[in-house]
């Protein structure tokens, strides 16, 4: 949690930038609902003769020519795409900060792919990653076991 409220701290500018933006674009197609409410029900016409296409999406139970129905496809999408931008970009600016932390995590020593084309776990693997994390657990209780948690 420590690290979460510091990264949080470090790039809440960021933070108050993105919403901002995709707030203002998702107030701004909402600008938009008014003069394009006419050939919406036109595509609106489209998406409900679509069959268990628009039952797939969700648009037999909502239309598109409504403000809800706009609202619920278009940005949500909007805030959608916005949401994984910002995550993308916060995961590009915290994975340098923890580049030291790798030769730790069984990505570095172990390699996935090689679970499914072998279809086993390699045994030294293991007990490597079994054993750090005996040591981490140990190290915690040591470090930790004395100190009142609850307060």
């Amino acid at each position: 949690m420590t690290l979460y409220r510091h990264e949080m701290k470090m790039n809440l500018k960021s933070l108050i930038i993105w919403t901002l933006c995709v707030g203002g674009m998702c107030f701004g197609c909402i600008l938009l609902y008014t003069s394009l409410e006419d050939s919406l029900q036109e595509i609106a016409d489209v998406y409900a003769n679509m069959g268990a296409m628009s039952t797939a999406l969700g648009m037999d139970k909502m239309s598109l020519a409504t403000l809800t129905g706009f609202y619920a496809t278009e940005i949500a999408m909007m805030h959608g795409l916005g949401g994984a931008m910002f995550a993308a970009d916060m995961m590009c600016r915290i994975i340098p900060t923890i580049e030291n932390v790798k030769y730790l995590t069984p990505f570095y020593y172990s390699n996935g792919a090689d679970i499914f084309t072998n279809g086993e776990i390699d045994g030294v693997m293991m007990a490597i990653g079994i054993g750090m994390l005996c040591a981490a657990f140990v190290a915690a209780f040591l470090k930790y076991g004395k100190k009142d948690l609850a307060a």
